[in-house]
């Protein structure tokens, strides 16, 4: 019988025996990473899809989450002393599969088979300090045992007490010395930092989608996204946001560093089958610190319950964790929902749109398209107008240039709709408040329907995102602060939590800790950190550091920010007419869509009555810049102005 034994570094896997090997030491591995590791060898340097190892592993297609394909590649892992970030061995290729990146040679041996020695021959291993404790604790109790006998009391007369000192003495030296080692050993394996997540919180990550098509991904991820909004309405519930969570899609993270960089004590994930008109939901609750299972089911149900059965997964999770729910003991079904197959889809399409980083007018228009699907298939479908409000905002916010003027207004019929159909779906109330802040800043109205967004979604990332920087521009700016911290910790992995803690920051006139928070953001992603970079350079501008001011302007990817940038900071370095002309420039491009900037701009270069002017222009345009006029430090120089004054009581600022 021959053996066929792979090589890398210095390790030996044995596929006959299913052993691993390294430096006389072996290790058996369970099937399942035995078959990845032995797949992955075979096509060194070649990607292994998931689906391949899916077939290979079970055959029937049906996951067993105890032994899946992330458990499974997660103990591959570990027995290999490997990791997801920095992988030696097993590299994942997002949205792919696996690679073994290591070299690896190949060759056959012959199998033997050692027959075990007889018992009285068998070789006996070195005694460890604690065998050796016990054994001269047993020869001090056979010695006086032994004693008892005549023929013993005569043998041991002359030598009892001797013998009974040096026994006595060598076990007290074996049990000082296992207490040592055993302490020592704690504190080798001990974190060094301890590991205390609040007891109730969950990360969502998002469910694997079985179907066997990857076109069908958005329907497993919109689900799962329903399901995080679910959770985040109960009160008691810390759930991590869906940036975060989603942030660890595809890159074969372990559950424990997940758990860490998240701060959650527990971890749900799952798998979603679509297959016709039917959908199979399997989801587990995993104990992050023991990696035990908390809790685990398998539902089957028709597509036109699906968003009913987040609700009833989230209510399961909730009772798993021994939480308090809202709405009298349960989490209400079907929230805003909808039982048409058809529209739940294009609503699940719609999410992934907007869940995507807004580069083109052309996207956002294609977000507002799958929801205005959505909602000719089904009219009655509260989450499908919450979700064209809010993508028609960012139309309007972002792309004001493109939009029509009554983008905002749009925005706030849909939002109004959703609040009359589901008047208890928090994100559609602060849809609303969005939209009455954009639209009429009407700022008093927004503030009720934020406050009621709130007491609904408490948890939610996204609804304390928009009410922090709400708080802020009517200066309540501690309320502020604390609400955008309160995002950070659900959303630590998010660009836009950082941002709205340094808007927040920034308006308390505490720069030094605006420009950390929005050096955070950059951090976290360089390449979508837009306005992150102006910000930063803004901040240095007030702090007066110009050199660092320009160099981080400079870096801002979106040009409409770099543009509006430049003239402050070559104003201040005297270089006044490359400020004009960077002036120029923006109002060529910009047009009268940047009024609130150009107003700030003047502000700085001391004109303030051509900076009134322009703000007086944004008012009228209902730039959404004007928004923050009250606690803007570029509006300072304005402050003393009757006519500024005259403007901000015109908008009726709540106190």
């Amino acid at each position: 019988m021959t053996a066929r034994l792979f090589r890398f570094d210095d390790w030996t896997l044995n596929l006959l025996s299913g052993e691993l090997e390294r430096e006389g030491t072996r290790t058996r591995l369970q099937e399942h990473p035995l078959q990845i590791l032995a797949s992955l060898l075979e096509n060194a340097g070649q990607v292994v899809t998931r689906e391949q190892l899916i077939a290979k592993l079970w055959p029937e297609a049906v996951v067993d989450f105890d032994t899946g394909l992330n458990t499974a590649v997660r103990k591959l892992r570990a027995a290999l002393g490997d990791t997801a970030d920095t992988p030696r061995y097993v590299e994942t290729v997002p949205r792919r599969g696996y690679r073994f990146i290591g070299t690896v040679s190949e060759s056959v041996a012959a199998a033997t088979v050692v027959a075990a020695p007889p018992p009285a021959t068998a070789p006996t291993a070195a005694p460890t300090a604690a065998a050796a404790a016990a054994a001269a604790v047993t020869g001090a109790v056979t010695l006086a045992a032994d004693a008892t006998t005549p023929r013993g009391a005569a043998r041991a007369n002359t030598a009892r007490f001797r013998r009974l000192t040096v026994i006595f003495t060598l076990a007290a030296f074996a049990v000082i010395v296992v207490g040592w080692l055993l302490h020592a050993g704690a504190l080798r394996h001990s974190p060094a930092t301890t590991f205390s997540p609040p007891p109730h919180s969950v990360a969502v990550l998002p469910f694997m989608n079985m179907s066997g098509d990857a076109t069908q991904e958005y329907f497993s991820d919109g689900l799962s996204e329903e399901l995080l909004n679910a959770l985040s309405r109960i009160d008691d519930l810390q759930v991590a946001a869906q940036t975060s969570s989603f942030h660890f899609k595809g890159n074969g993270a372990d559950l424990g560093t997940i758990a860490h960089k998240l701060n959650v004590a527990t971890v749900l994930e799952g798998s979603v089958r679509k297959s016709g008109h039917t959908v199979r939901i399997t989801a587990q609750l995993v104990d992050a610190t023991t990696g035990f299972h908390i809790w685990s089911e398998t539902y089957d149900r028709n597509v036109d319950d699906a968003l009913k059965l987040q609700s009833d997964i989230a209510s399961a999770v909730a009772s798993a964790l021994k939480v308090t729910l809202l709405h009298s003991g349960v989490l209400k079904s079907d929230l805003g929902g909808t039982r048409n197959p058809q529209a739940l889809d294009a609503y699940l399409r719609g999410l992934k749109f907007a869940a995507a980083t807004l580069r083109s007018g052309e996207e956002a228009r294609q977000t507002v398209a799958a929801f205005t699907e959505a909602i000719n298939l089904d009219p009655n479908f509260a989450l499908a107008y919450t979700g064209r409000a809010r993508a028609l905002i960012d139309y309007g916010s972002y792309f004001m240039i493109e939009a029509n003027q009554d983008t905002f207004s749009r925005a706030q019929t849909d939002a109004t709709r959703a609040v009359t159909l589901e008047p208890d779906l928090g994100e559609a109330h602060a849809a609303l408040a969005q939209a009455l802040e954009k639209n009429f800043m009407d700022f008093a109205g927004a503030g009720i329907e934020y406050e009621r967004a709130v007491a609904l979604s408490p948890g939610s990332e996204r609804v304390l995102r928009a009410y922090s920087r709400f708080a802020g521009n009517i200066g309540h700016i501690d309320v502020a602060i604390t609400t955008a911290r309160r995002c950070v910790e659900l959303d630590p992995l998010n660009v836009t939590a950082y941002k709205a803690l340094g808007e927040a920051l920034e308006n308390a006139r505490r720069y030094p800790e605006a420009l950390a928070a929005f050096e955070t953001a950059i951090k976290l992603n360089p390449t979508h950190a837009t306005e992150a970079y102006q910000r930063a350079g803004r901040l240095h501008y007030l702090m007066g550091d110009l050199q660092k001011a320009k160099a981080a302007c400079e870096a801002e990817p979106d040009i409409y920010h770099l543009q509006t940038c430049m003239p402050l900071i070559y104003e201040k370095l005297g270089q006044h007419d490359a400020a004009k002309a960077a002036l120029a420039i923006a109002m060529q491009t910009q047009k009268e869509y940047s009024s609130y900037q150009y107003a700030q701009i003047y502000a700085q270069w001391g004109q303030i009555d051509e900076a009134i002017r322009w703000l007086e222009k944004g008012i009228k345009l209902l730039d959404p810049g004007v928004e923050s006029m009250k606690v803007d430090p570029f509006l300072d120089p304005l402050r003393t102005s009757p006519k500024y004054q005259a403007l901000e009581r015109e908008l009726k600022f709540p106190p």
